[in-house]
């Protein structure tokens, strides 16, 4: 059994670091003074596959390391329809896994069987970006994959205040917001120099949705109201899912 990892000691506070081989590490930075290294978070895993298959193998034996930390994966989907956003932002898969905390994500990371497994990661995908998460909107994903709901994902950069807006846009419409989180924290690699290089994250804010219909989802992004939201952020991704976990 997990138990939450006490508030790590650094000295800043600012960050903590998972050793991953020799010199080597990962740098977890929190964007804000205000965010509790105790609170969970969630990984939000974007990124291209070289080999689906190989990645769905990993995903099997990388499950051990995340339950053995108290991580739980929540959503699994494959992009079906690029609809809104310029074509480097396009992913095709997206991975949302939640952590009792980013310490325990660290301890996860730390783990020699974990750092072995992610080498069939490495050879399975490729244009990855990540980060950490705290949820906005509460997780209502179902368990179990139900094939006649269908999913969308909006990810931006920009305010925290786009998730509220979009919330209100919902409102009477037979669409539910699945899930919906901001960037928490920033990751990095480091070595020998103390030089850190900045693991990519496309977004600053995520939001699923889904309905028991594509043309539901897609009627919703036409509308002149949800333009004016994607006007509104800096950028905007959005794309139709099917879900595979």
């Amino acid at each position: 059994m997990y138990t939450n990892a006490p508030e790590p000691k650094t000295e800043s506070g600012d960050f903590i670091r998972a050793t991953i081989v020799g010199q080597s590490y990962v740098q977890i930075d929190r964007v804000s003074e205000s965010i509790s290294w105790s609170e969970p978070v969630h990984a939000l895993n974007w990124f291209n596959t070289r080999f689906m298959p190989l990645y769905n193998f990993y995903n099997l034996v990388a499950t051990r390391s995340v339950t053995k930390v108290g991580g739980k994966p929540l959503f699994k989907g494959r992009l079906t329809r690029h609809l809104v956003g310029d074509v480097s932002d396009v992913r095709s898969v997206l991975l949302i896994v939640r952590y009792p905390s980013p310490v325990n994500f660290k301890n996860m990371a730390e783990n020699l069987y974990f750092k072995v497994v992610s080498l069939l990661r490495s050879m399975a995908v490729k244009d990855f970006t990540f980060c950490l998460s705290h949820a906005v909107q509460e997780v209502n994903v179902a368990a179990d994959i139900d094939s006649s709901v269908q999913y969308a994902v909006h990810h931006f950069r920009g305010s925290a205040d786009t998730i509220g807006r979009v919330q209100i846009e919902l409102e009477a419409k037979n669409i539910q917001m699945e899930f919906a989180s901001c960037k928490s924290h920033n990751l990095s690699s480091g070595g020998v120099s103390g030089a850190t290089t900045p693991i990519p994250a496309l977004m600053d804010g995520l939001i699923l949705l889904s309905a028991t219909d594509n043309s539901a989802l897609e009627s919703l992004f036409a509308t002149a109201a949800y333009r004016q939201i994607i006007d509104q952020t800096d950028s905007s991704f959005i794309g139709l899912f099917r879900r595979l976990m």
